[in-house]
């Protein structure tokens, strides 16, 4: 999905090798026609596979 992409090139923060920041846009200051770019992606892979739910969950802090 090139819209993301093109936001963690923009916005993403390296920690280290591992470790690549983008709670800033995904969390904090929601990009708000990144995050319908992101739904309509999920719809058009989804659409035929009749998901009615996407569960989320907190992984900030969680070691790798």
């Amino acid at each position: 999905m090139e819209s993301l992409r093109q936001k963690v090139i923009e916005d993403g923060v390296v920690i280290d090798e591992k470790i690549l920041k983008v709670d800033g846009f995904l969390n904090h200051q929601i990009d708000a026609q990144l995050m319908h770019d992101v739904g309509q992606t999920f719809y058009e892979q989804f659409k035929d596979q009749g998901v009615t739910k996407i569960l989320t969950i907190e992984a900030s802090g969680i070691a790798p």
